[in-house]
């Protein structure tokens, strides 16, 4: 299945493949946010630390203005509901162990209370040890209020999941719909 990105998260997926050379996943050091500064409102770092720990370590300023919260430094299944955080963290554990690429739509309350979809998109990143535990991620609106995201907001649904195979495959064992990068 072929899906289009949001023009910011497709921009971010192009950058990470330019990066990345001949490698399957760019080492983090290749990344610089100077050439992309205008994705860097929108963009999370996180690292994953075992035992289902994704620590953020940077959280864009359109982010946290967005959702009036600033993220960095917690851990994001602290911030996912209880009946998903399962779920979650074994999606999380494939992006890297694959390693693909994620990209989530979920309904979100803003700040001010405005129901929005947000398109989420996180790419595996190595770190000095030349090991993949880094994300890089991007979160955009797609959709603001209407009837639809406010019931899925009220409900706390999570729309879609899909992976993204960056030339190593997606995992195995999925329901998700796959994107070709």
């Amino acid at each position: 299945m072929t899906k289009t990105l949001e023009p910011a998260n497709q921009a971010l997926l192009d950058y990470w493949l330019a990066i990345r050379d001949d490698a399957v996943v760019p080492d983090r050091a290749a990344f610089r946010p100077a050439d992309i500064p205008e994705l860097l409102s929108h963009l999370m770092l996180l690292e994953y630390q075992g035992q289902g720990a994704l620590i953020y370590r940077l959280i864009g300023n359109a982010i946290v203005d967005q959702l009036g919260t600033d993220f960095t430094g917690l851990c994001h299944l602290d911030i996912v509901p209880q009946t998903r955080r399962l779920q979650t963290a074994a999606r999380y554990r494939e992006v890297l162990a694959t390693p693909c690429g994620m990209c989530v739509h979920r309904a979100i309350r803003t700040k001010y209370g405005a129901a929005v979809v947000l398109e989420c998109l996180y790419l595996p990143l190595r770190d000095r040890r030349g090991k993949i535990t880094q994300l890089i991620g991007s979160a955009n609106m797609l959709r603001e209020y209407d009837r639809q995201t406010e019931r899925a907001c009220s409900l706390d649904q999570l729309h879609k999941v899909s992976f993204i195979d960056l030339g190593a495959g997606t995992p195995v064992a999925q329901s998700d719909p796959v994107i070709a990068a």
